[in-house]
């Protein structure tokens, strides 16, 4: 039996620093619009470069985290009688008001010139096939590939798991991570995440492939989960585990969070990235050291609820700035680095939550009664 569902509000704090890294991300992978703004003169500014050949290299691997932690969720609200057919609208109920209005401002803005609006490759985004390999191009709506292999990753775990026996699937699970992880370290050297997003064979897609991976280790993670807590609920920690915990706690937040935007790390697999995750979200869930219990906030929760609003708006204001503004000042731009960043950040936030209070909030409240 289940316990009774609740809040992980220290997950969803980790999940607000991650939204942070995917659009440190984005401002310095190597064909980024903020990199291409003003070439050469970011080149010659050594925080640029820098962050270039950290963040844009590692940034990416945030989107695992993402996967991960949505396959913790997905079977830890599990309901075995929803139908098939029900669990889809519910996913598009949930995902698609923001899509939609993301889809609107993309639409508009191409009406005066800021970008050259792919109608028909970002018609296949709001049917959640972007980046499913029955696409030969790209939609230009940012992080819509993310939200395309969300839905079709999850719905092929959650059709499994209604329908098929639990040893079975999570038999199946294990195997398909397992080979989806190897596949994508060897055919990118190492990597697990790659831009532009390949599609191998004619049909295996990267971004389908990391979705089964990650969203598969998340229902692995689950699984340890139940058998902790059914193990050792009421277990009491004397002060040398709390302090054990706790500062294995801290040293995998700072070996995450450096490593994917501040140092390089000379090691050529991303999968230490994934196990950094995996433990560290573990750590959080159980909640033994004093950085997990002390994130499982009223404020972790208020951050993390904006994260998937942010997701998609964050290429909005990079694009609208990059158009705007980088191309005509761009010494402005090259003499205050952290200036600009620290405030694509912010603008980024607030575009989330306005987009957030005003668009997902009350359109899923809306579509959900009535349903």
């Amino acid at each position: 039996m289940k316990e009774e569902k609740k809040y992980f509000n220290n997950i969803e704090f980790l999940r607000f620093l991650m939204i942070l890294e995917i659009i440190m991300f984005h401002l310095f992978f190597g064909n980024s619009l903020f990199m291409q703004a003003s070439t050469p003169l970011y080149e010659l500014n050594k925080v640029y470069a820098y962050l270039q050949k950290c963040v844009g290299t590692y940034g990416c691997m945030a989107n695992d985290f993402f996967f991960i932690v949505s396959g913790f969720l997905l079977q830890y609200n599990f309901n075995k009688s929803l139908s098939f057919v029900s669990y889809i609208k519910q996913r598009a109920i949930r995902l698609l008001p923001v899509l939609l209005g993301v889809y609107i401002i993309y639409f508009i803005m191409s009406k005066i010139g800021l970008i050259t609006f792919k109608k028909y490759d970002n018609l296949f985004v709001l049917l959640f096939l972007n980046n499913s390999g029955l696409m030969l191009q790209g939609s230009n709506i940012g992080g819509s590939w993310f939200v395309s292999a969300l839905v079709f990753a999850s719905s092929f775990y959650f059709y499994i798991y209604k329908h098929f026996q639990k040893y079975i699937c999570d038999f199946i699970t294990c195997l398909v991570t397992v080979f989806s992880y190897a596949f994508l370290i060897h055919v990118n050297n190492g990597k697990i995440c790659t831009n532009p997003l390949a599609t191998h064979y004619y049909f295996i897609n990267e971004g389908i492939v990391q979705a089964l991976a990650g969203i598969g280790l998340g229902i692995i993670i689950y699984n340890l989960y139940c058998d902790y807590k059914a193990k050792y609920k009421d277990k009491k920690d004397t002060k040398f585990q709390i302090f054990l915990f706790s500062s294995f706690e801290l040293y995998l937040l700072i070996f995450l969070i450096n490593n994917m935007t501040f140092h390089k790390i000379n090691f050529n697999n991303n999968m230490i990235f994934i196990l950094g995750f995996s433990v560290l979200i573990f750590l959080f869930l159980i909640k033994r050291g004093i950085i997990s219990k002390i994130l499982d906030c009223k404020f972790s929760k208020e951050l993390g609820k904006y994260t998937y609003s942010v997701f998609l708006v964050h290429g909005i204001v990079i694009n609208f700035l990059c158009n705007f503004f980088y191309k005509t000042h761009a010494q402005f731009v090259y003499n205050y680095p952290i200036l600009q960043i620290v405030t694509i950040l912010i603008l980024s936030f607030i575009a989330g939550a306005l987009m957030f209070h005003l668009v997902e909030r009350p359109v899923v409240s809306f579509l959900k009664r009535i349903k």
